[in-house]
């Protein structure tokens, strides 16, 4: 039978003896405890510790609040910087959940604490098995100079990539070795993605921006011959092979070049040279898939080819646009055909010791005409530089002085002359007539000897020898 017990004014309070317990029994002490004390109103609970047996725990609010009234400086043992809940184990460690203020950073970020899943009383921490992380902006992953694996996984990157049997990766018929662009790769799955990239068509093989490429080709691959293709817009511009490479229309083996069309031609920009820096060396023919023994004219200019020495005993050749086809003639061939073809009359050698006086050294007769053929100055001294001037004084001029309005018929001028080092001046096509000279004009030098004068003249460390043909 039901009973009531209402207090209409003020507070209702038992009080037992300090220490002693207070207990609502709807048992009668027996082992059913299925009946419930109610509280109609708030509960209020005071004291350190709270201690709910029941089984089942059933809270129809939401939000569960603890750490509650903790001000700016919580008594110790309370807070402790961190707040949560905490599962017992019985004789295993007990684990905890909780926010943990402390953690202040989250990589380059700074952060007011964070969530922590750790063995109590240490900092330990604790996996957890979820099925998803959602983020509202970005996701951040702070190992501490850790790593992210996915250790204990058999063959996760057959998750990502797709695998032969035999363990390498195999594309589908659309070429693509990808299960999920979503996928994210470990390391073994970038790696053997790598080496599939490098030995199939892919990034590895081909190195493009738009149409512009560089290509591989081995045959161990594919049967093609190996080799790698430069492409500027989409435009072959170069093969590399084993043994050779191509350049445009230019190939180069091992130190020949050559054209892959029609003429190999050099040129140099503006008023420059093409400059050969050793031994030009022409080699006869017959040439490769050229079996000409002359090659054909061109078709503007001159062509220069080697063969068998003929009558001018160079073997050096020429052919010109007009179809003209000799050979160049040595000097000593040259001087031997003016003899026969010019009616020489004789060849003299005359050799003088110069003065320091415009001194002239050839002189054609009256009716006589010579053809210089050589000339050598030689300083015979051992140890001083020696000078000299030249000149060519047509029949009746005087020798001029080299200065503005007074001719010139100086052709050297102050050449200067090591110690018994010979000048040689090769004159073949110089023909003076009577009355034309050759004069030459030396310094004196510091060993000269003063004590052979001519006249007011001192003999000079210089010599000339010069050789000439009548005609």
């Amino acid at each position: 039978m039901s009973k009531v017990l209402s207090v209409e004014n003020g507070n209702y309070i038992i009080k037992v003896e300090q220490g002693q317990n207070i207990i609502l029994d709807t048992s009668r002490s027996s082992d059913n405890l299925s009946g419930y004390v109610i509280v109609n109103g708030g509960l209020q609970v005071k004291g350190e510790t709270t201690t709910v047996t029941s089984v089942n725990t059933e809270i129809e609010d939401n939000i569960l609040v603890v750490n509650k009234y903790i001000t700016d400086n919580p008594p110790e043992g309370i807070f402790d910087g961190e707040a949560g809940l905490e599962v017992d184990r019985g004789t295993a460690s007990d684990v905890r959940i909780v926010y943990d203020e402390s953690i202040n950073s989250l990589g380059a970020q700074t952060v007011d604490g964070m969530w922590s899943f750790r063995r109590s009383n240490t900092t330990l921490p604790q996996p957890i098995y979820i099925g998803g992380i959602k983020c509202n902006g970005t996701l951040f992953i702070d190992v501490n100079s850790q790593v992210i694996s996915v250790s204990g996984n058999t063959a996760y990157e057959k998750n990502v990539f797709r695998y032969h049997p035999l363990g390498y990766l195999e594309a589908d018929a659309q070429g693509s070795v990808t299960i999920d662009d979503d996928h994210i790769p470990n390391a073994k799955a970038v790696r053997d993605y790598v080496t599939w990239a490098f030995t199939n068509t892919g990034s590895g093989k081909k190195l493009n921006t738009f149409d512009t490429s560089i290509e591989l080709f081995d045959y161990q691959l594919d049967q093609e011959l190996s080799r790698i293709e430069f492409k500027v817009d989409d435009t072959l511009k170069s093969t590399f092979f084993i043994d050779k490479v191509e350049i445009e229309n230019i190939e180069i083996i091992d130190n020949e070049i050559r054209s892959l069309t029609s003429n190999l031609e050099l040129s140099a920009p503006s008023t420059g040279s093409v400059r050969v820096k050793d031994v030009l060396e022409l080699l006869p023919p017959p040439y490769e898939n050229d079996p000409n023994l002359i090659p054909n004219f061109p078709v503007a200019g001159i062509k220069l080819y080697t063969n068998a020495p003929s009558y001018g005993n160079s073997g050096l050749y020429f052919v010109n646009e007009n179809d003209y086809n000799d050979e160049l003639i040595s000097k000593n061939r040259s001087i031997l055909y003016s003899m026969i073809f010019w009616g020489i009359n004789y060849m003299a050698i005359k050799t003088y010791r110069l003065r320091n006086e415009n001194m002239t050294i050839l002189e054609p007769p009256a009716g006589k005409q010579y053809a210089i053929t050589t000339m050598m100055i030689v300083n015979n001294s051992s140890t001083n530089m020696s000078y000299f001037d030249m000149h060519f004084v047509p029949n009746g001029d005087p020798v001029s002085d080299g200065t503005p309005g007074n001719g010139s018929t100086l052709a050297i001028k102050n050449l200067e002359l090591s110690p018994e080092e010979t000048f040689t001046f090769d004159t073949e096509k110089i023909i003076l007539d009577e009355g034309d000279r050759v004069v030459i004009f030396s310094q004196p030098g510091v060993d000269d000897d003063p004590d052979l004068p001519i006249g007011n003249a001192i003999l000079t460390n210089l010599g000339v020898v010069i050789s000439y043909l009548e005609v």
